[in-house]
């Protein structure tokens, strides 16, 4: 795929609204082109910066009191004084959603995580193992990482395979898996760092979320909605 060919489809693929064909194709092509992906990644912070002003979260109460004591005395004020009203309680509002999303603290190696996946997709480049039985990649990976290998279990999801990945200097598991509802892939990078804040945060217009196993991290990432990819990380086992 070309530049051009795939600037016809990065609206479309960034309101997530591409065939499963063409959406594979364009990861492809985004894994190899800087340009494309700095495309990409502008439309999805717009795209982001929009809907968090638009977004359902209810701001704290200090903040929502100040957004209603802006009145002025008179009966019909002017188009100067709307705007400001507007201006003000925009902004307040902004800066209230901004302090809510502080709370959960971001990965140190979020956007190398989101790197490594791109580039690690099996359309991409092959697997290096392709087994659905945890057994065989358990194999594969057992003397490869600096903890015991596991995989986990998805009730929804079958097992496609994995690759050996680098994250923060430190070798880690990645896994593929297929989702059965939705048939769209996701993946789980199995690791070792010390990741105590556990959750959902966003990266490269990504979602990642994390869940602690013992002293063992499984950071979740794909192409399934973020609901269901919180989901699928609440129901897996070790």
């Amino acid at each position: 795929m070309t530049c051009q060919q795939a600037a016809e489809l990065l609206s479309p693929y960034v309101d997530g609204e591409l065939a499963p064909a063409d959406r594979t194709e364009v990861d492809a092509h985004l894994a190899e082109c800087a340009s494309c992906l700095a495309q990409v990644e502008s439309a999805r912070c717009l795209k982001h910066a929009i809907a968090r002003l638009a977004g359902s979260e209810e701001p704290p109460g200090a903040v929502r009191a100040r957004i209603e004591a802006l009145r002025f005395p008179r009966p019909a004020p002017s188009y100067r004084h709307r705007l400001l009203a507007l201006t003000l309680a925009v902004v307040l509002l902004t800066f209230a959603v901004y302090a809510i999303r502080r709370q959960t603290p971001a990965l140190p190696f979020g956007d190398e995580l989101i790197s490594d996946y791109l580039h690690s997709l099996p359309e991409v480049r092959p697997v290096e193992v392709a087994s659905s039985d945890p057994r065989e990649v358990i194999r594969f990976f057992s003397g490869k990482t600096p903890f015991a290998p596991v995989v986990p279990d998805v009730p929804s999801a079958r097992l496609l395979g994995g690759r050996l990945c680098t994250v923060a200097g430190r070798r880690v598991e990645l896994l593929f898996y297929s989702h059965g509802l939705s048939r769209q892939n996701f993946s789980f990078f199995v690791c070792d760092h010390s990741i105590e804040d556990t959750g959902c945060r966003e990266y490269r217009g990504r979602l990642v979320c994390s869940r602690r196993f013992g002293k063992l991290t499984v950071l979740a990432v794909g192409e399934v909605p973020g609901h269901i990819l919180e989901q699928i990380l609440r129901e897996a086992t070790l």
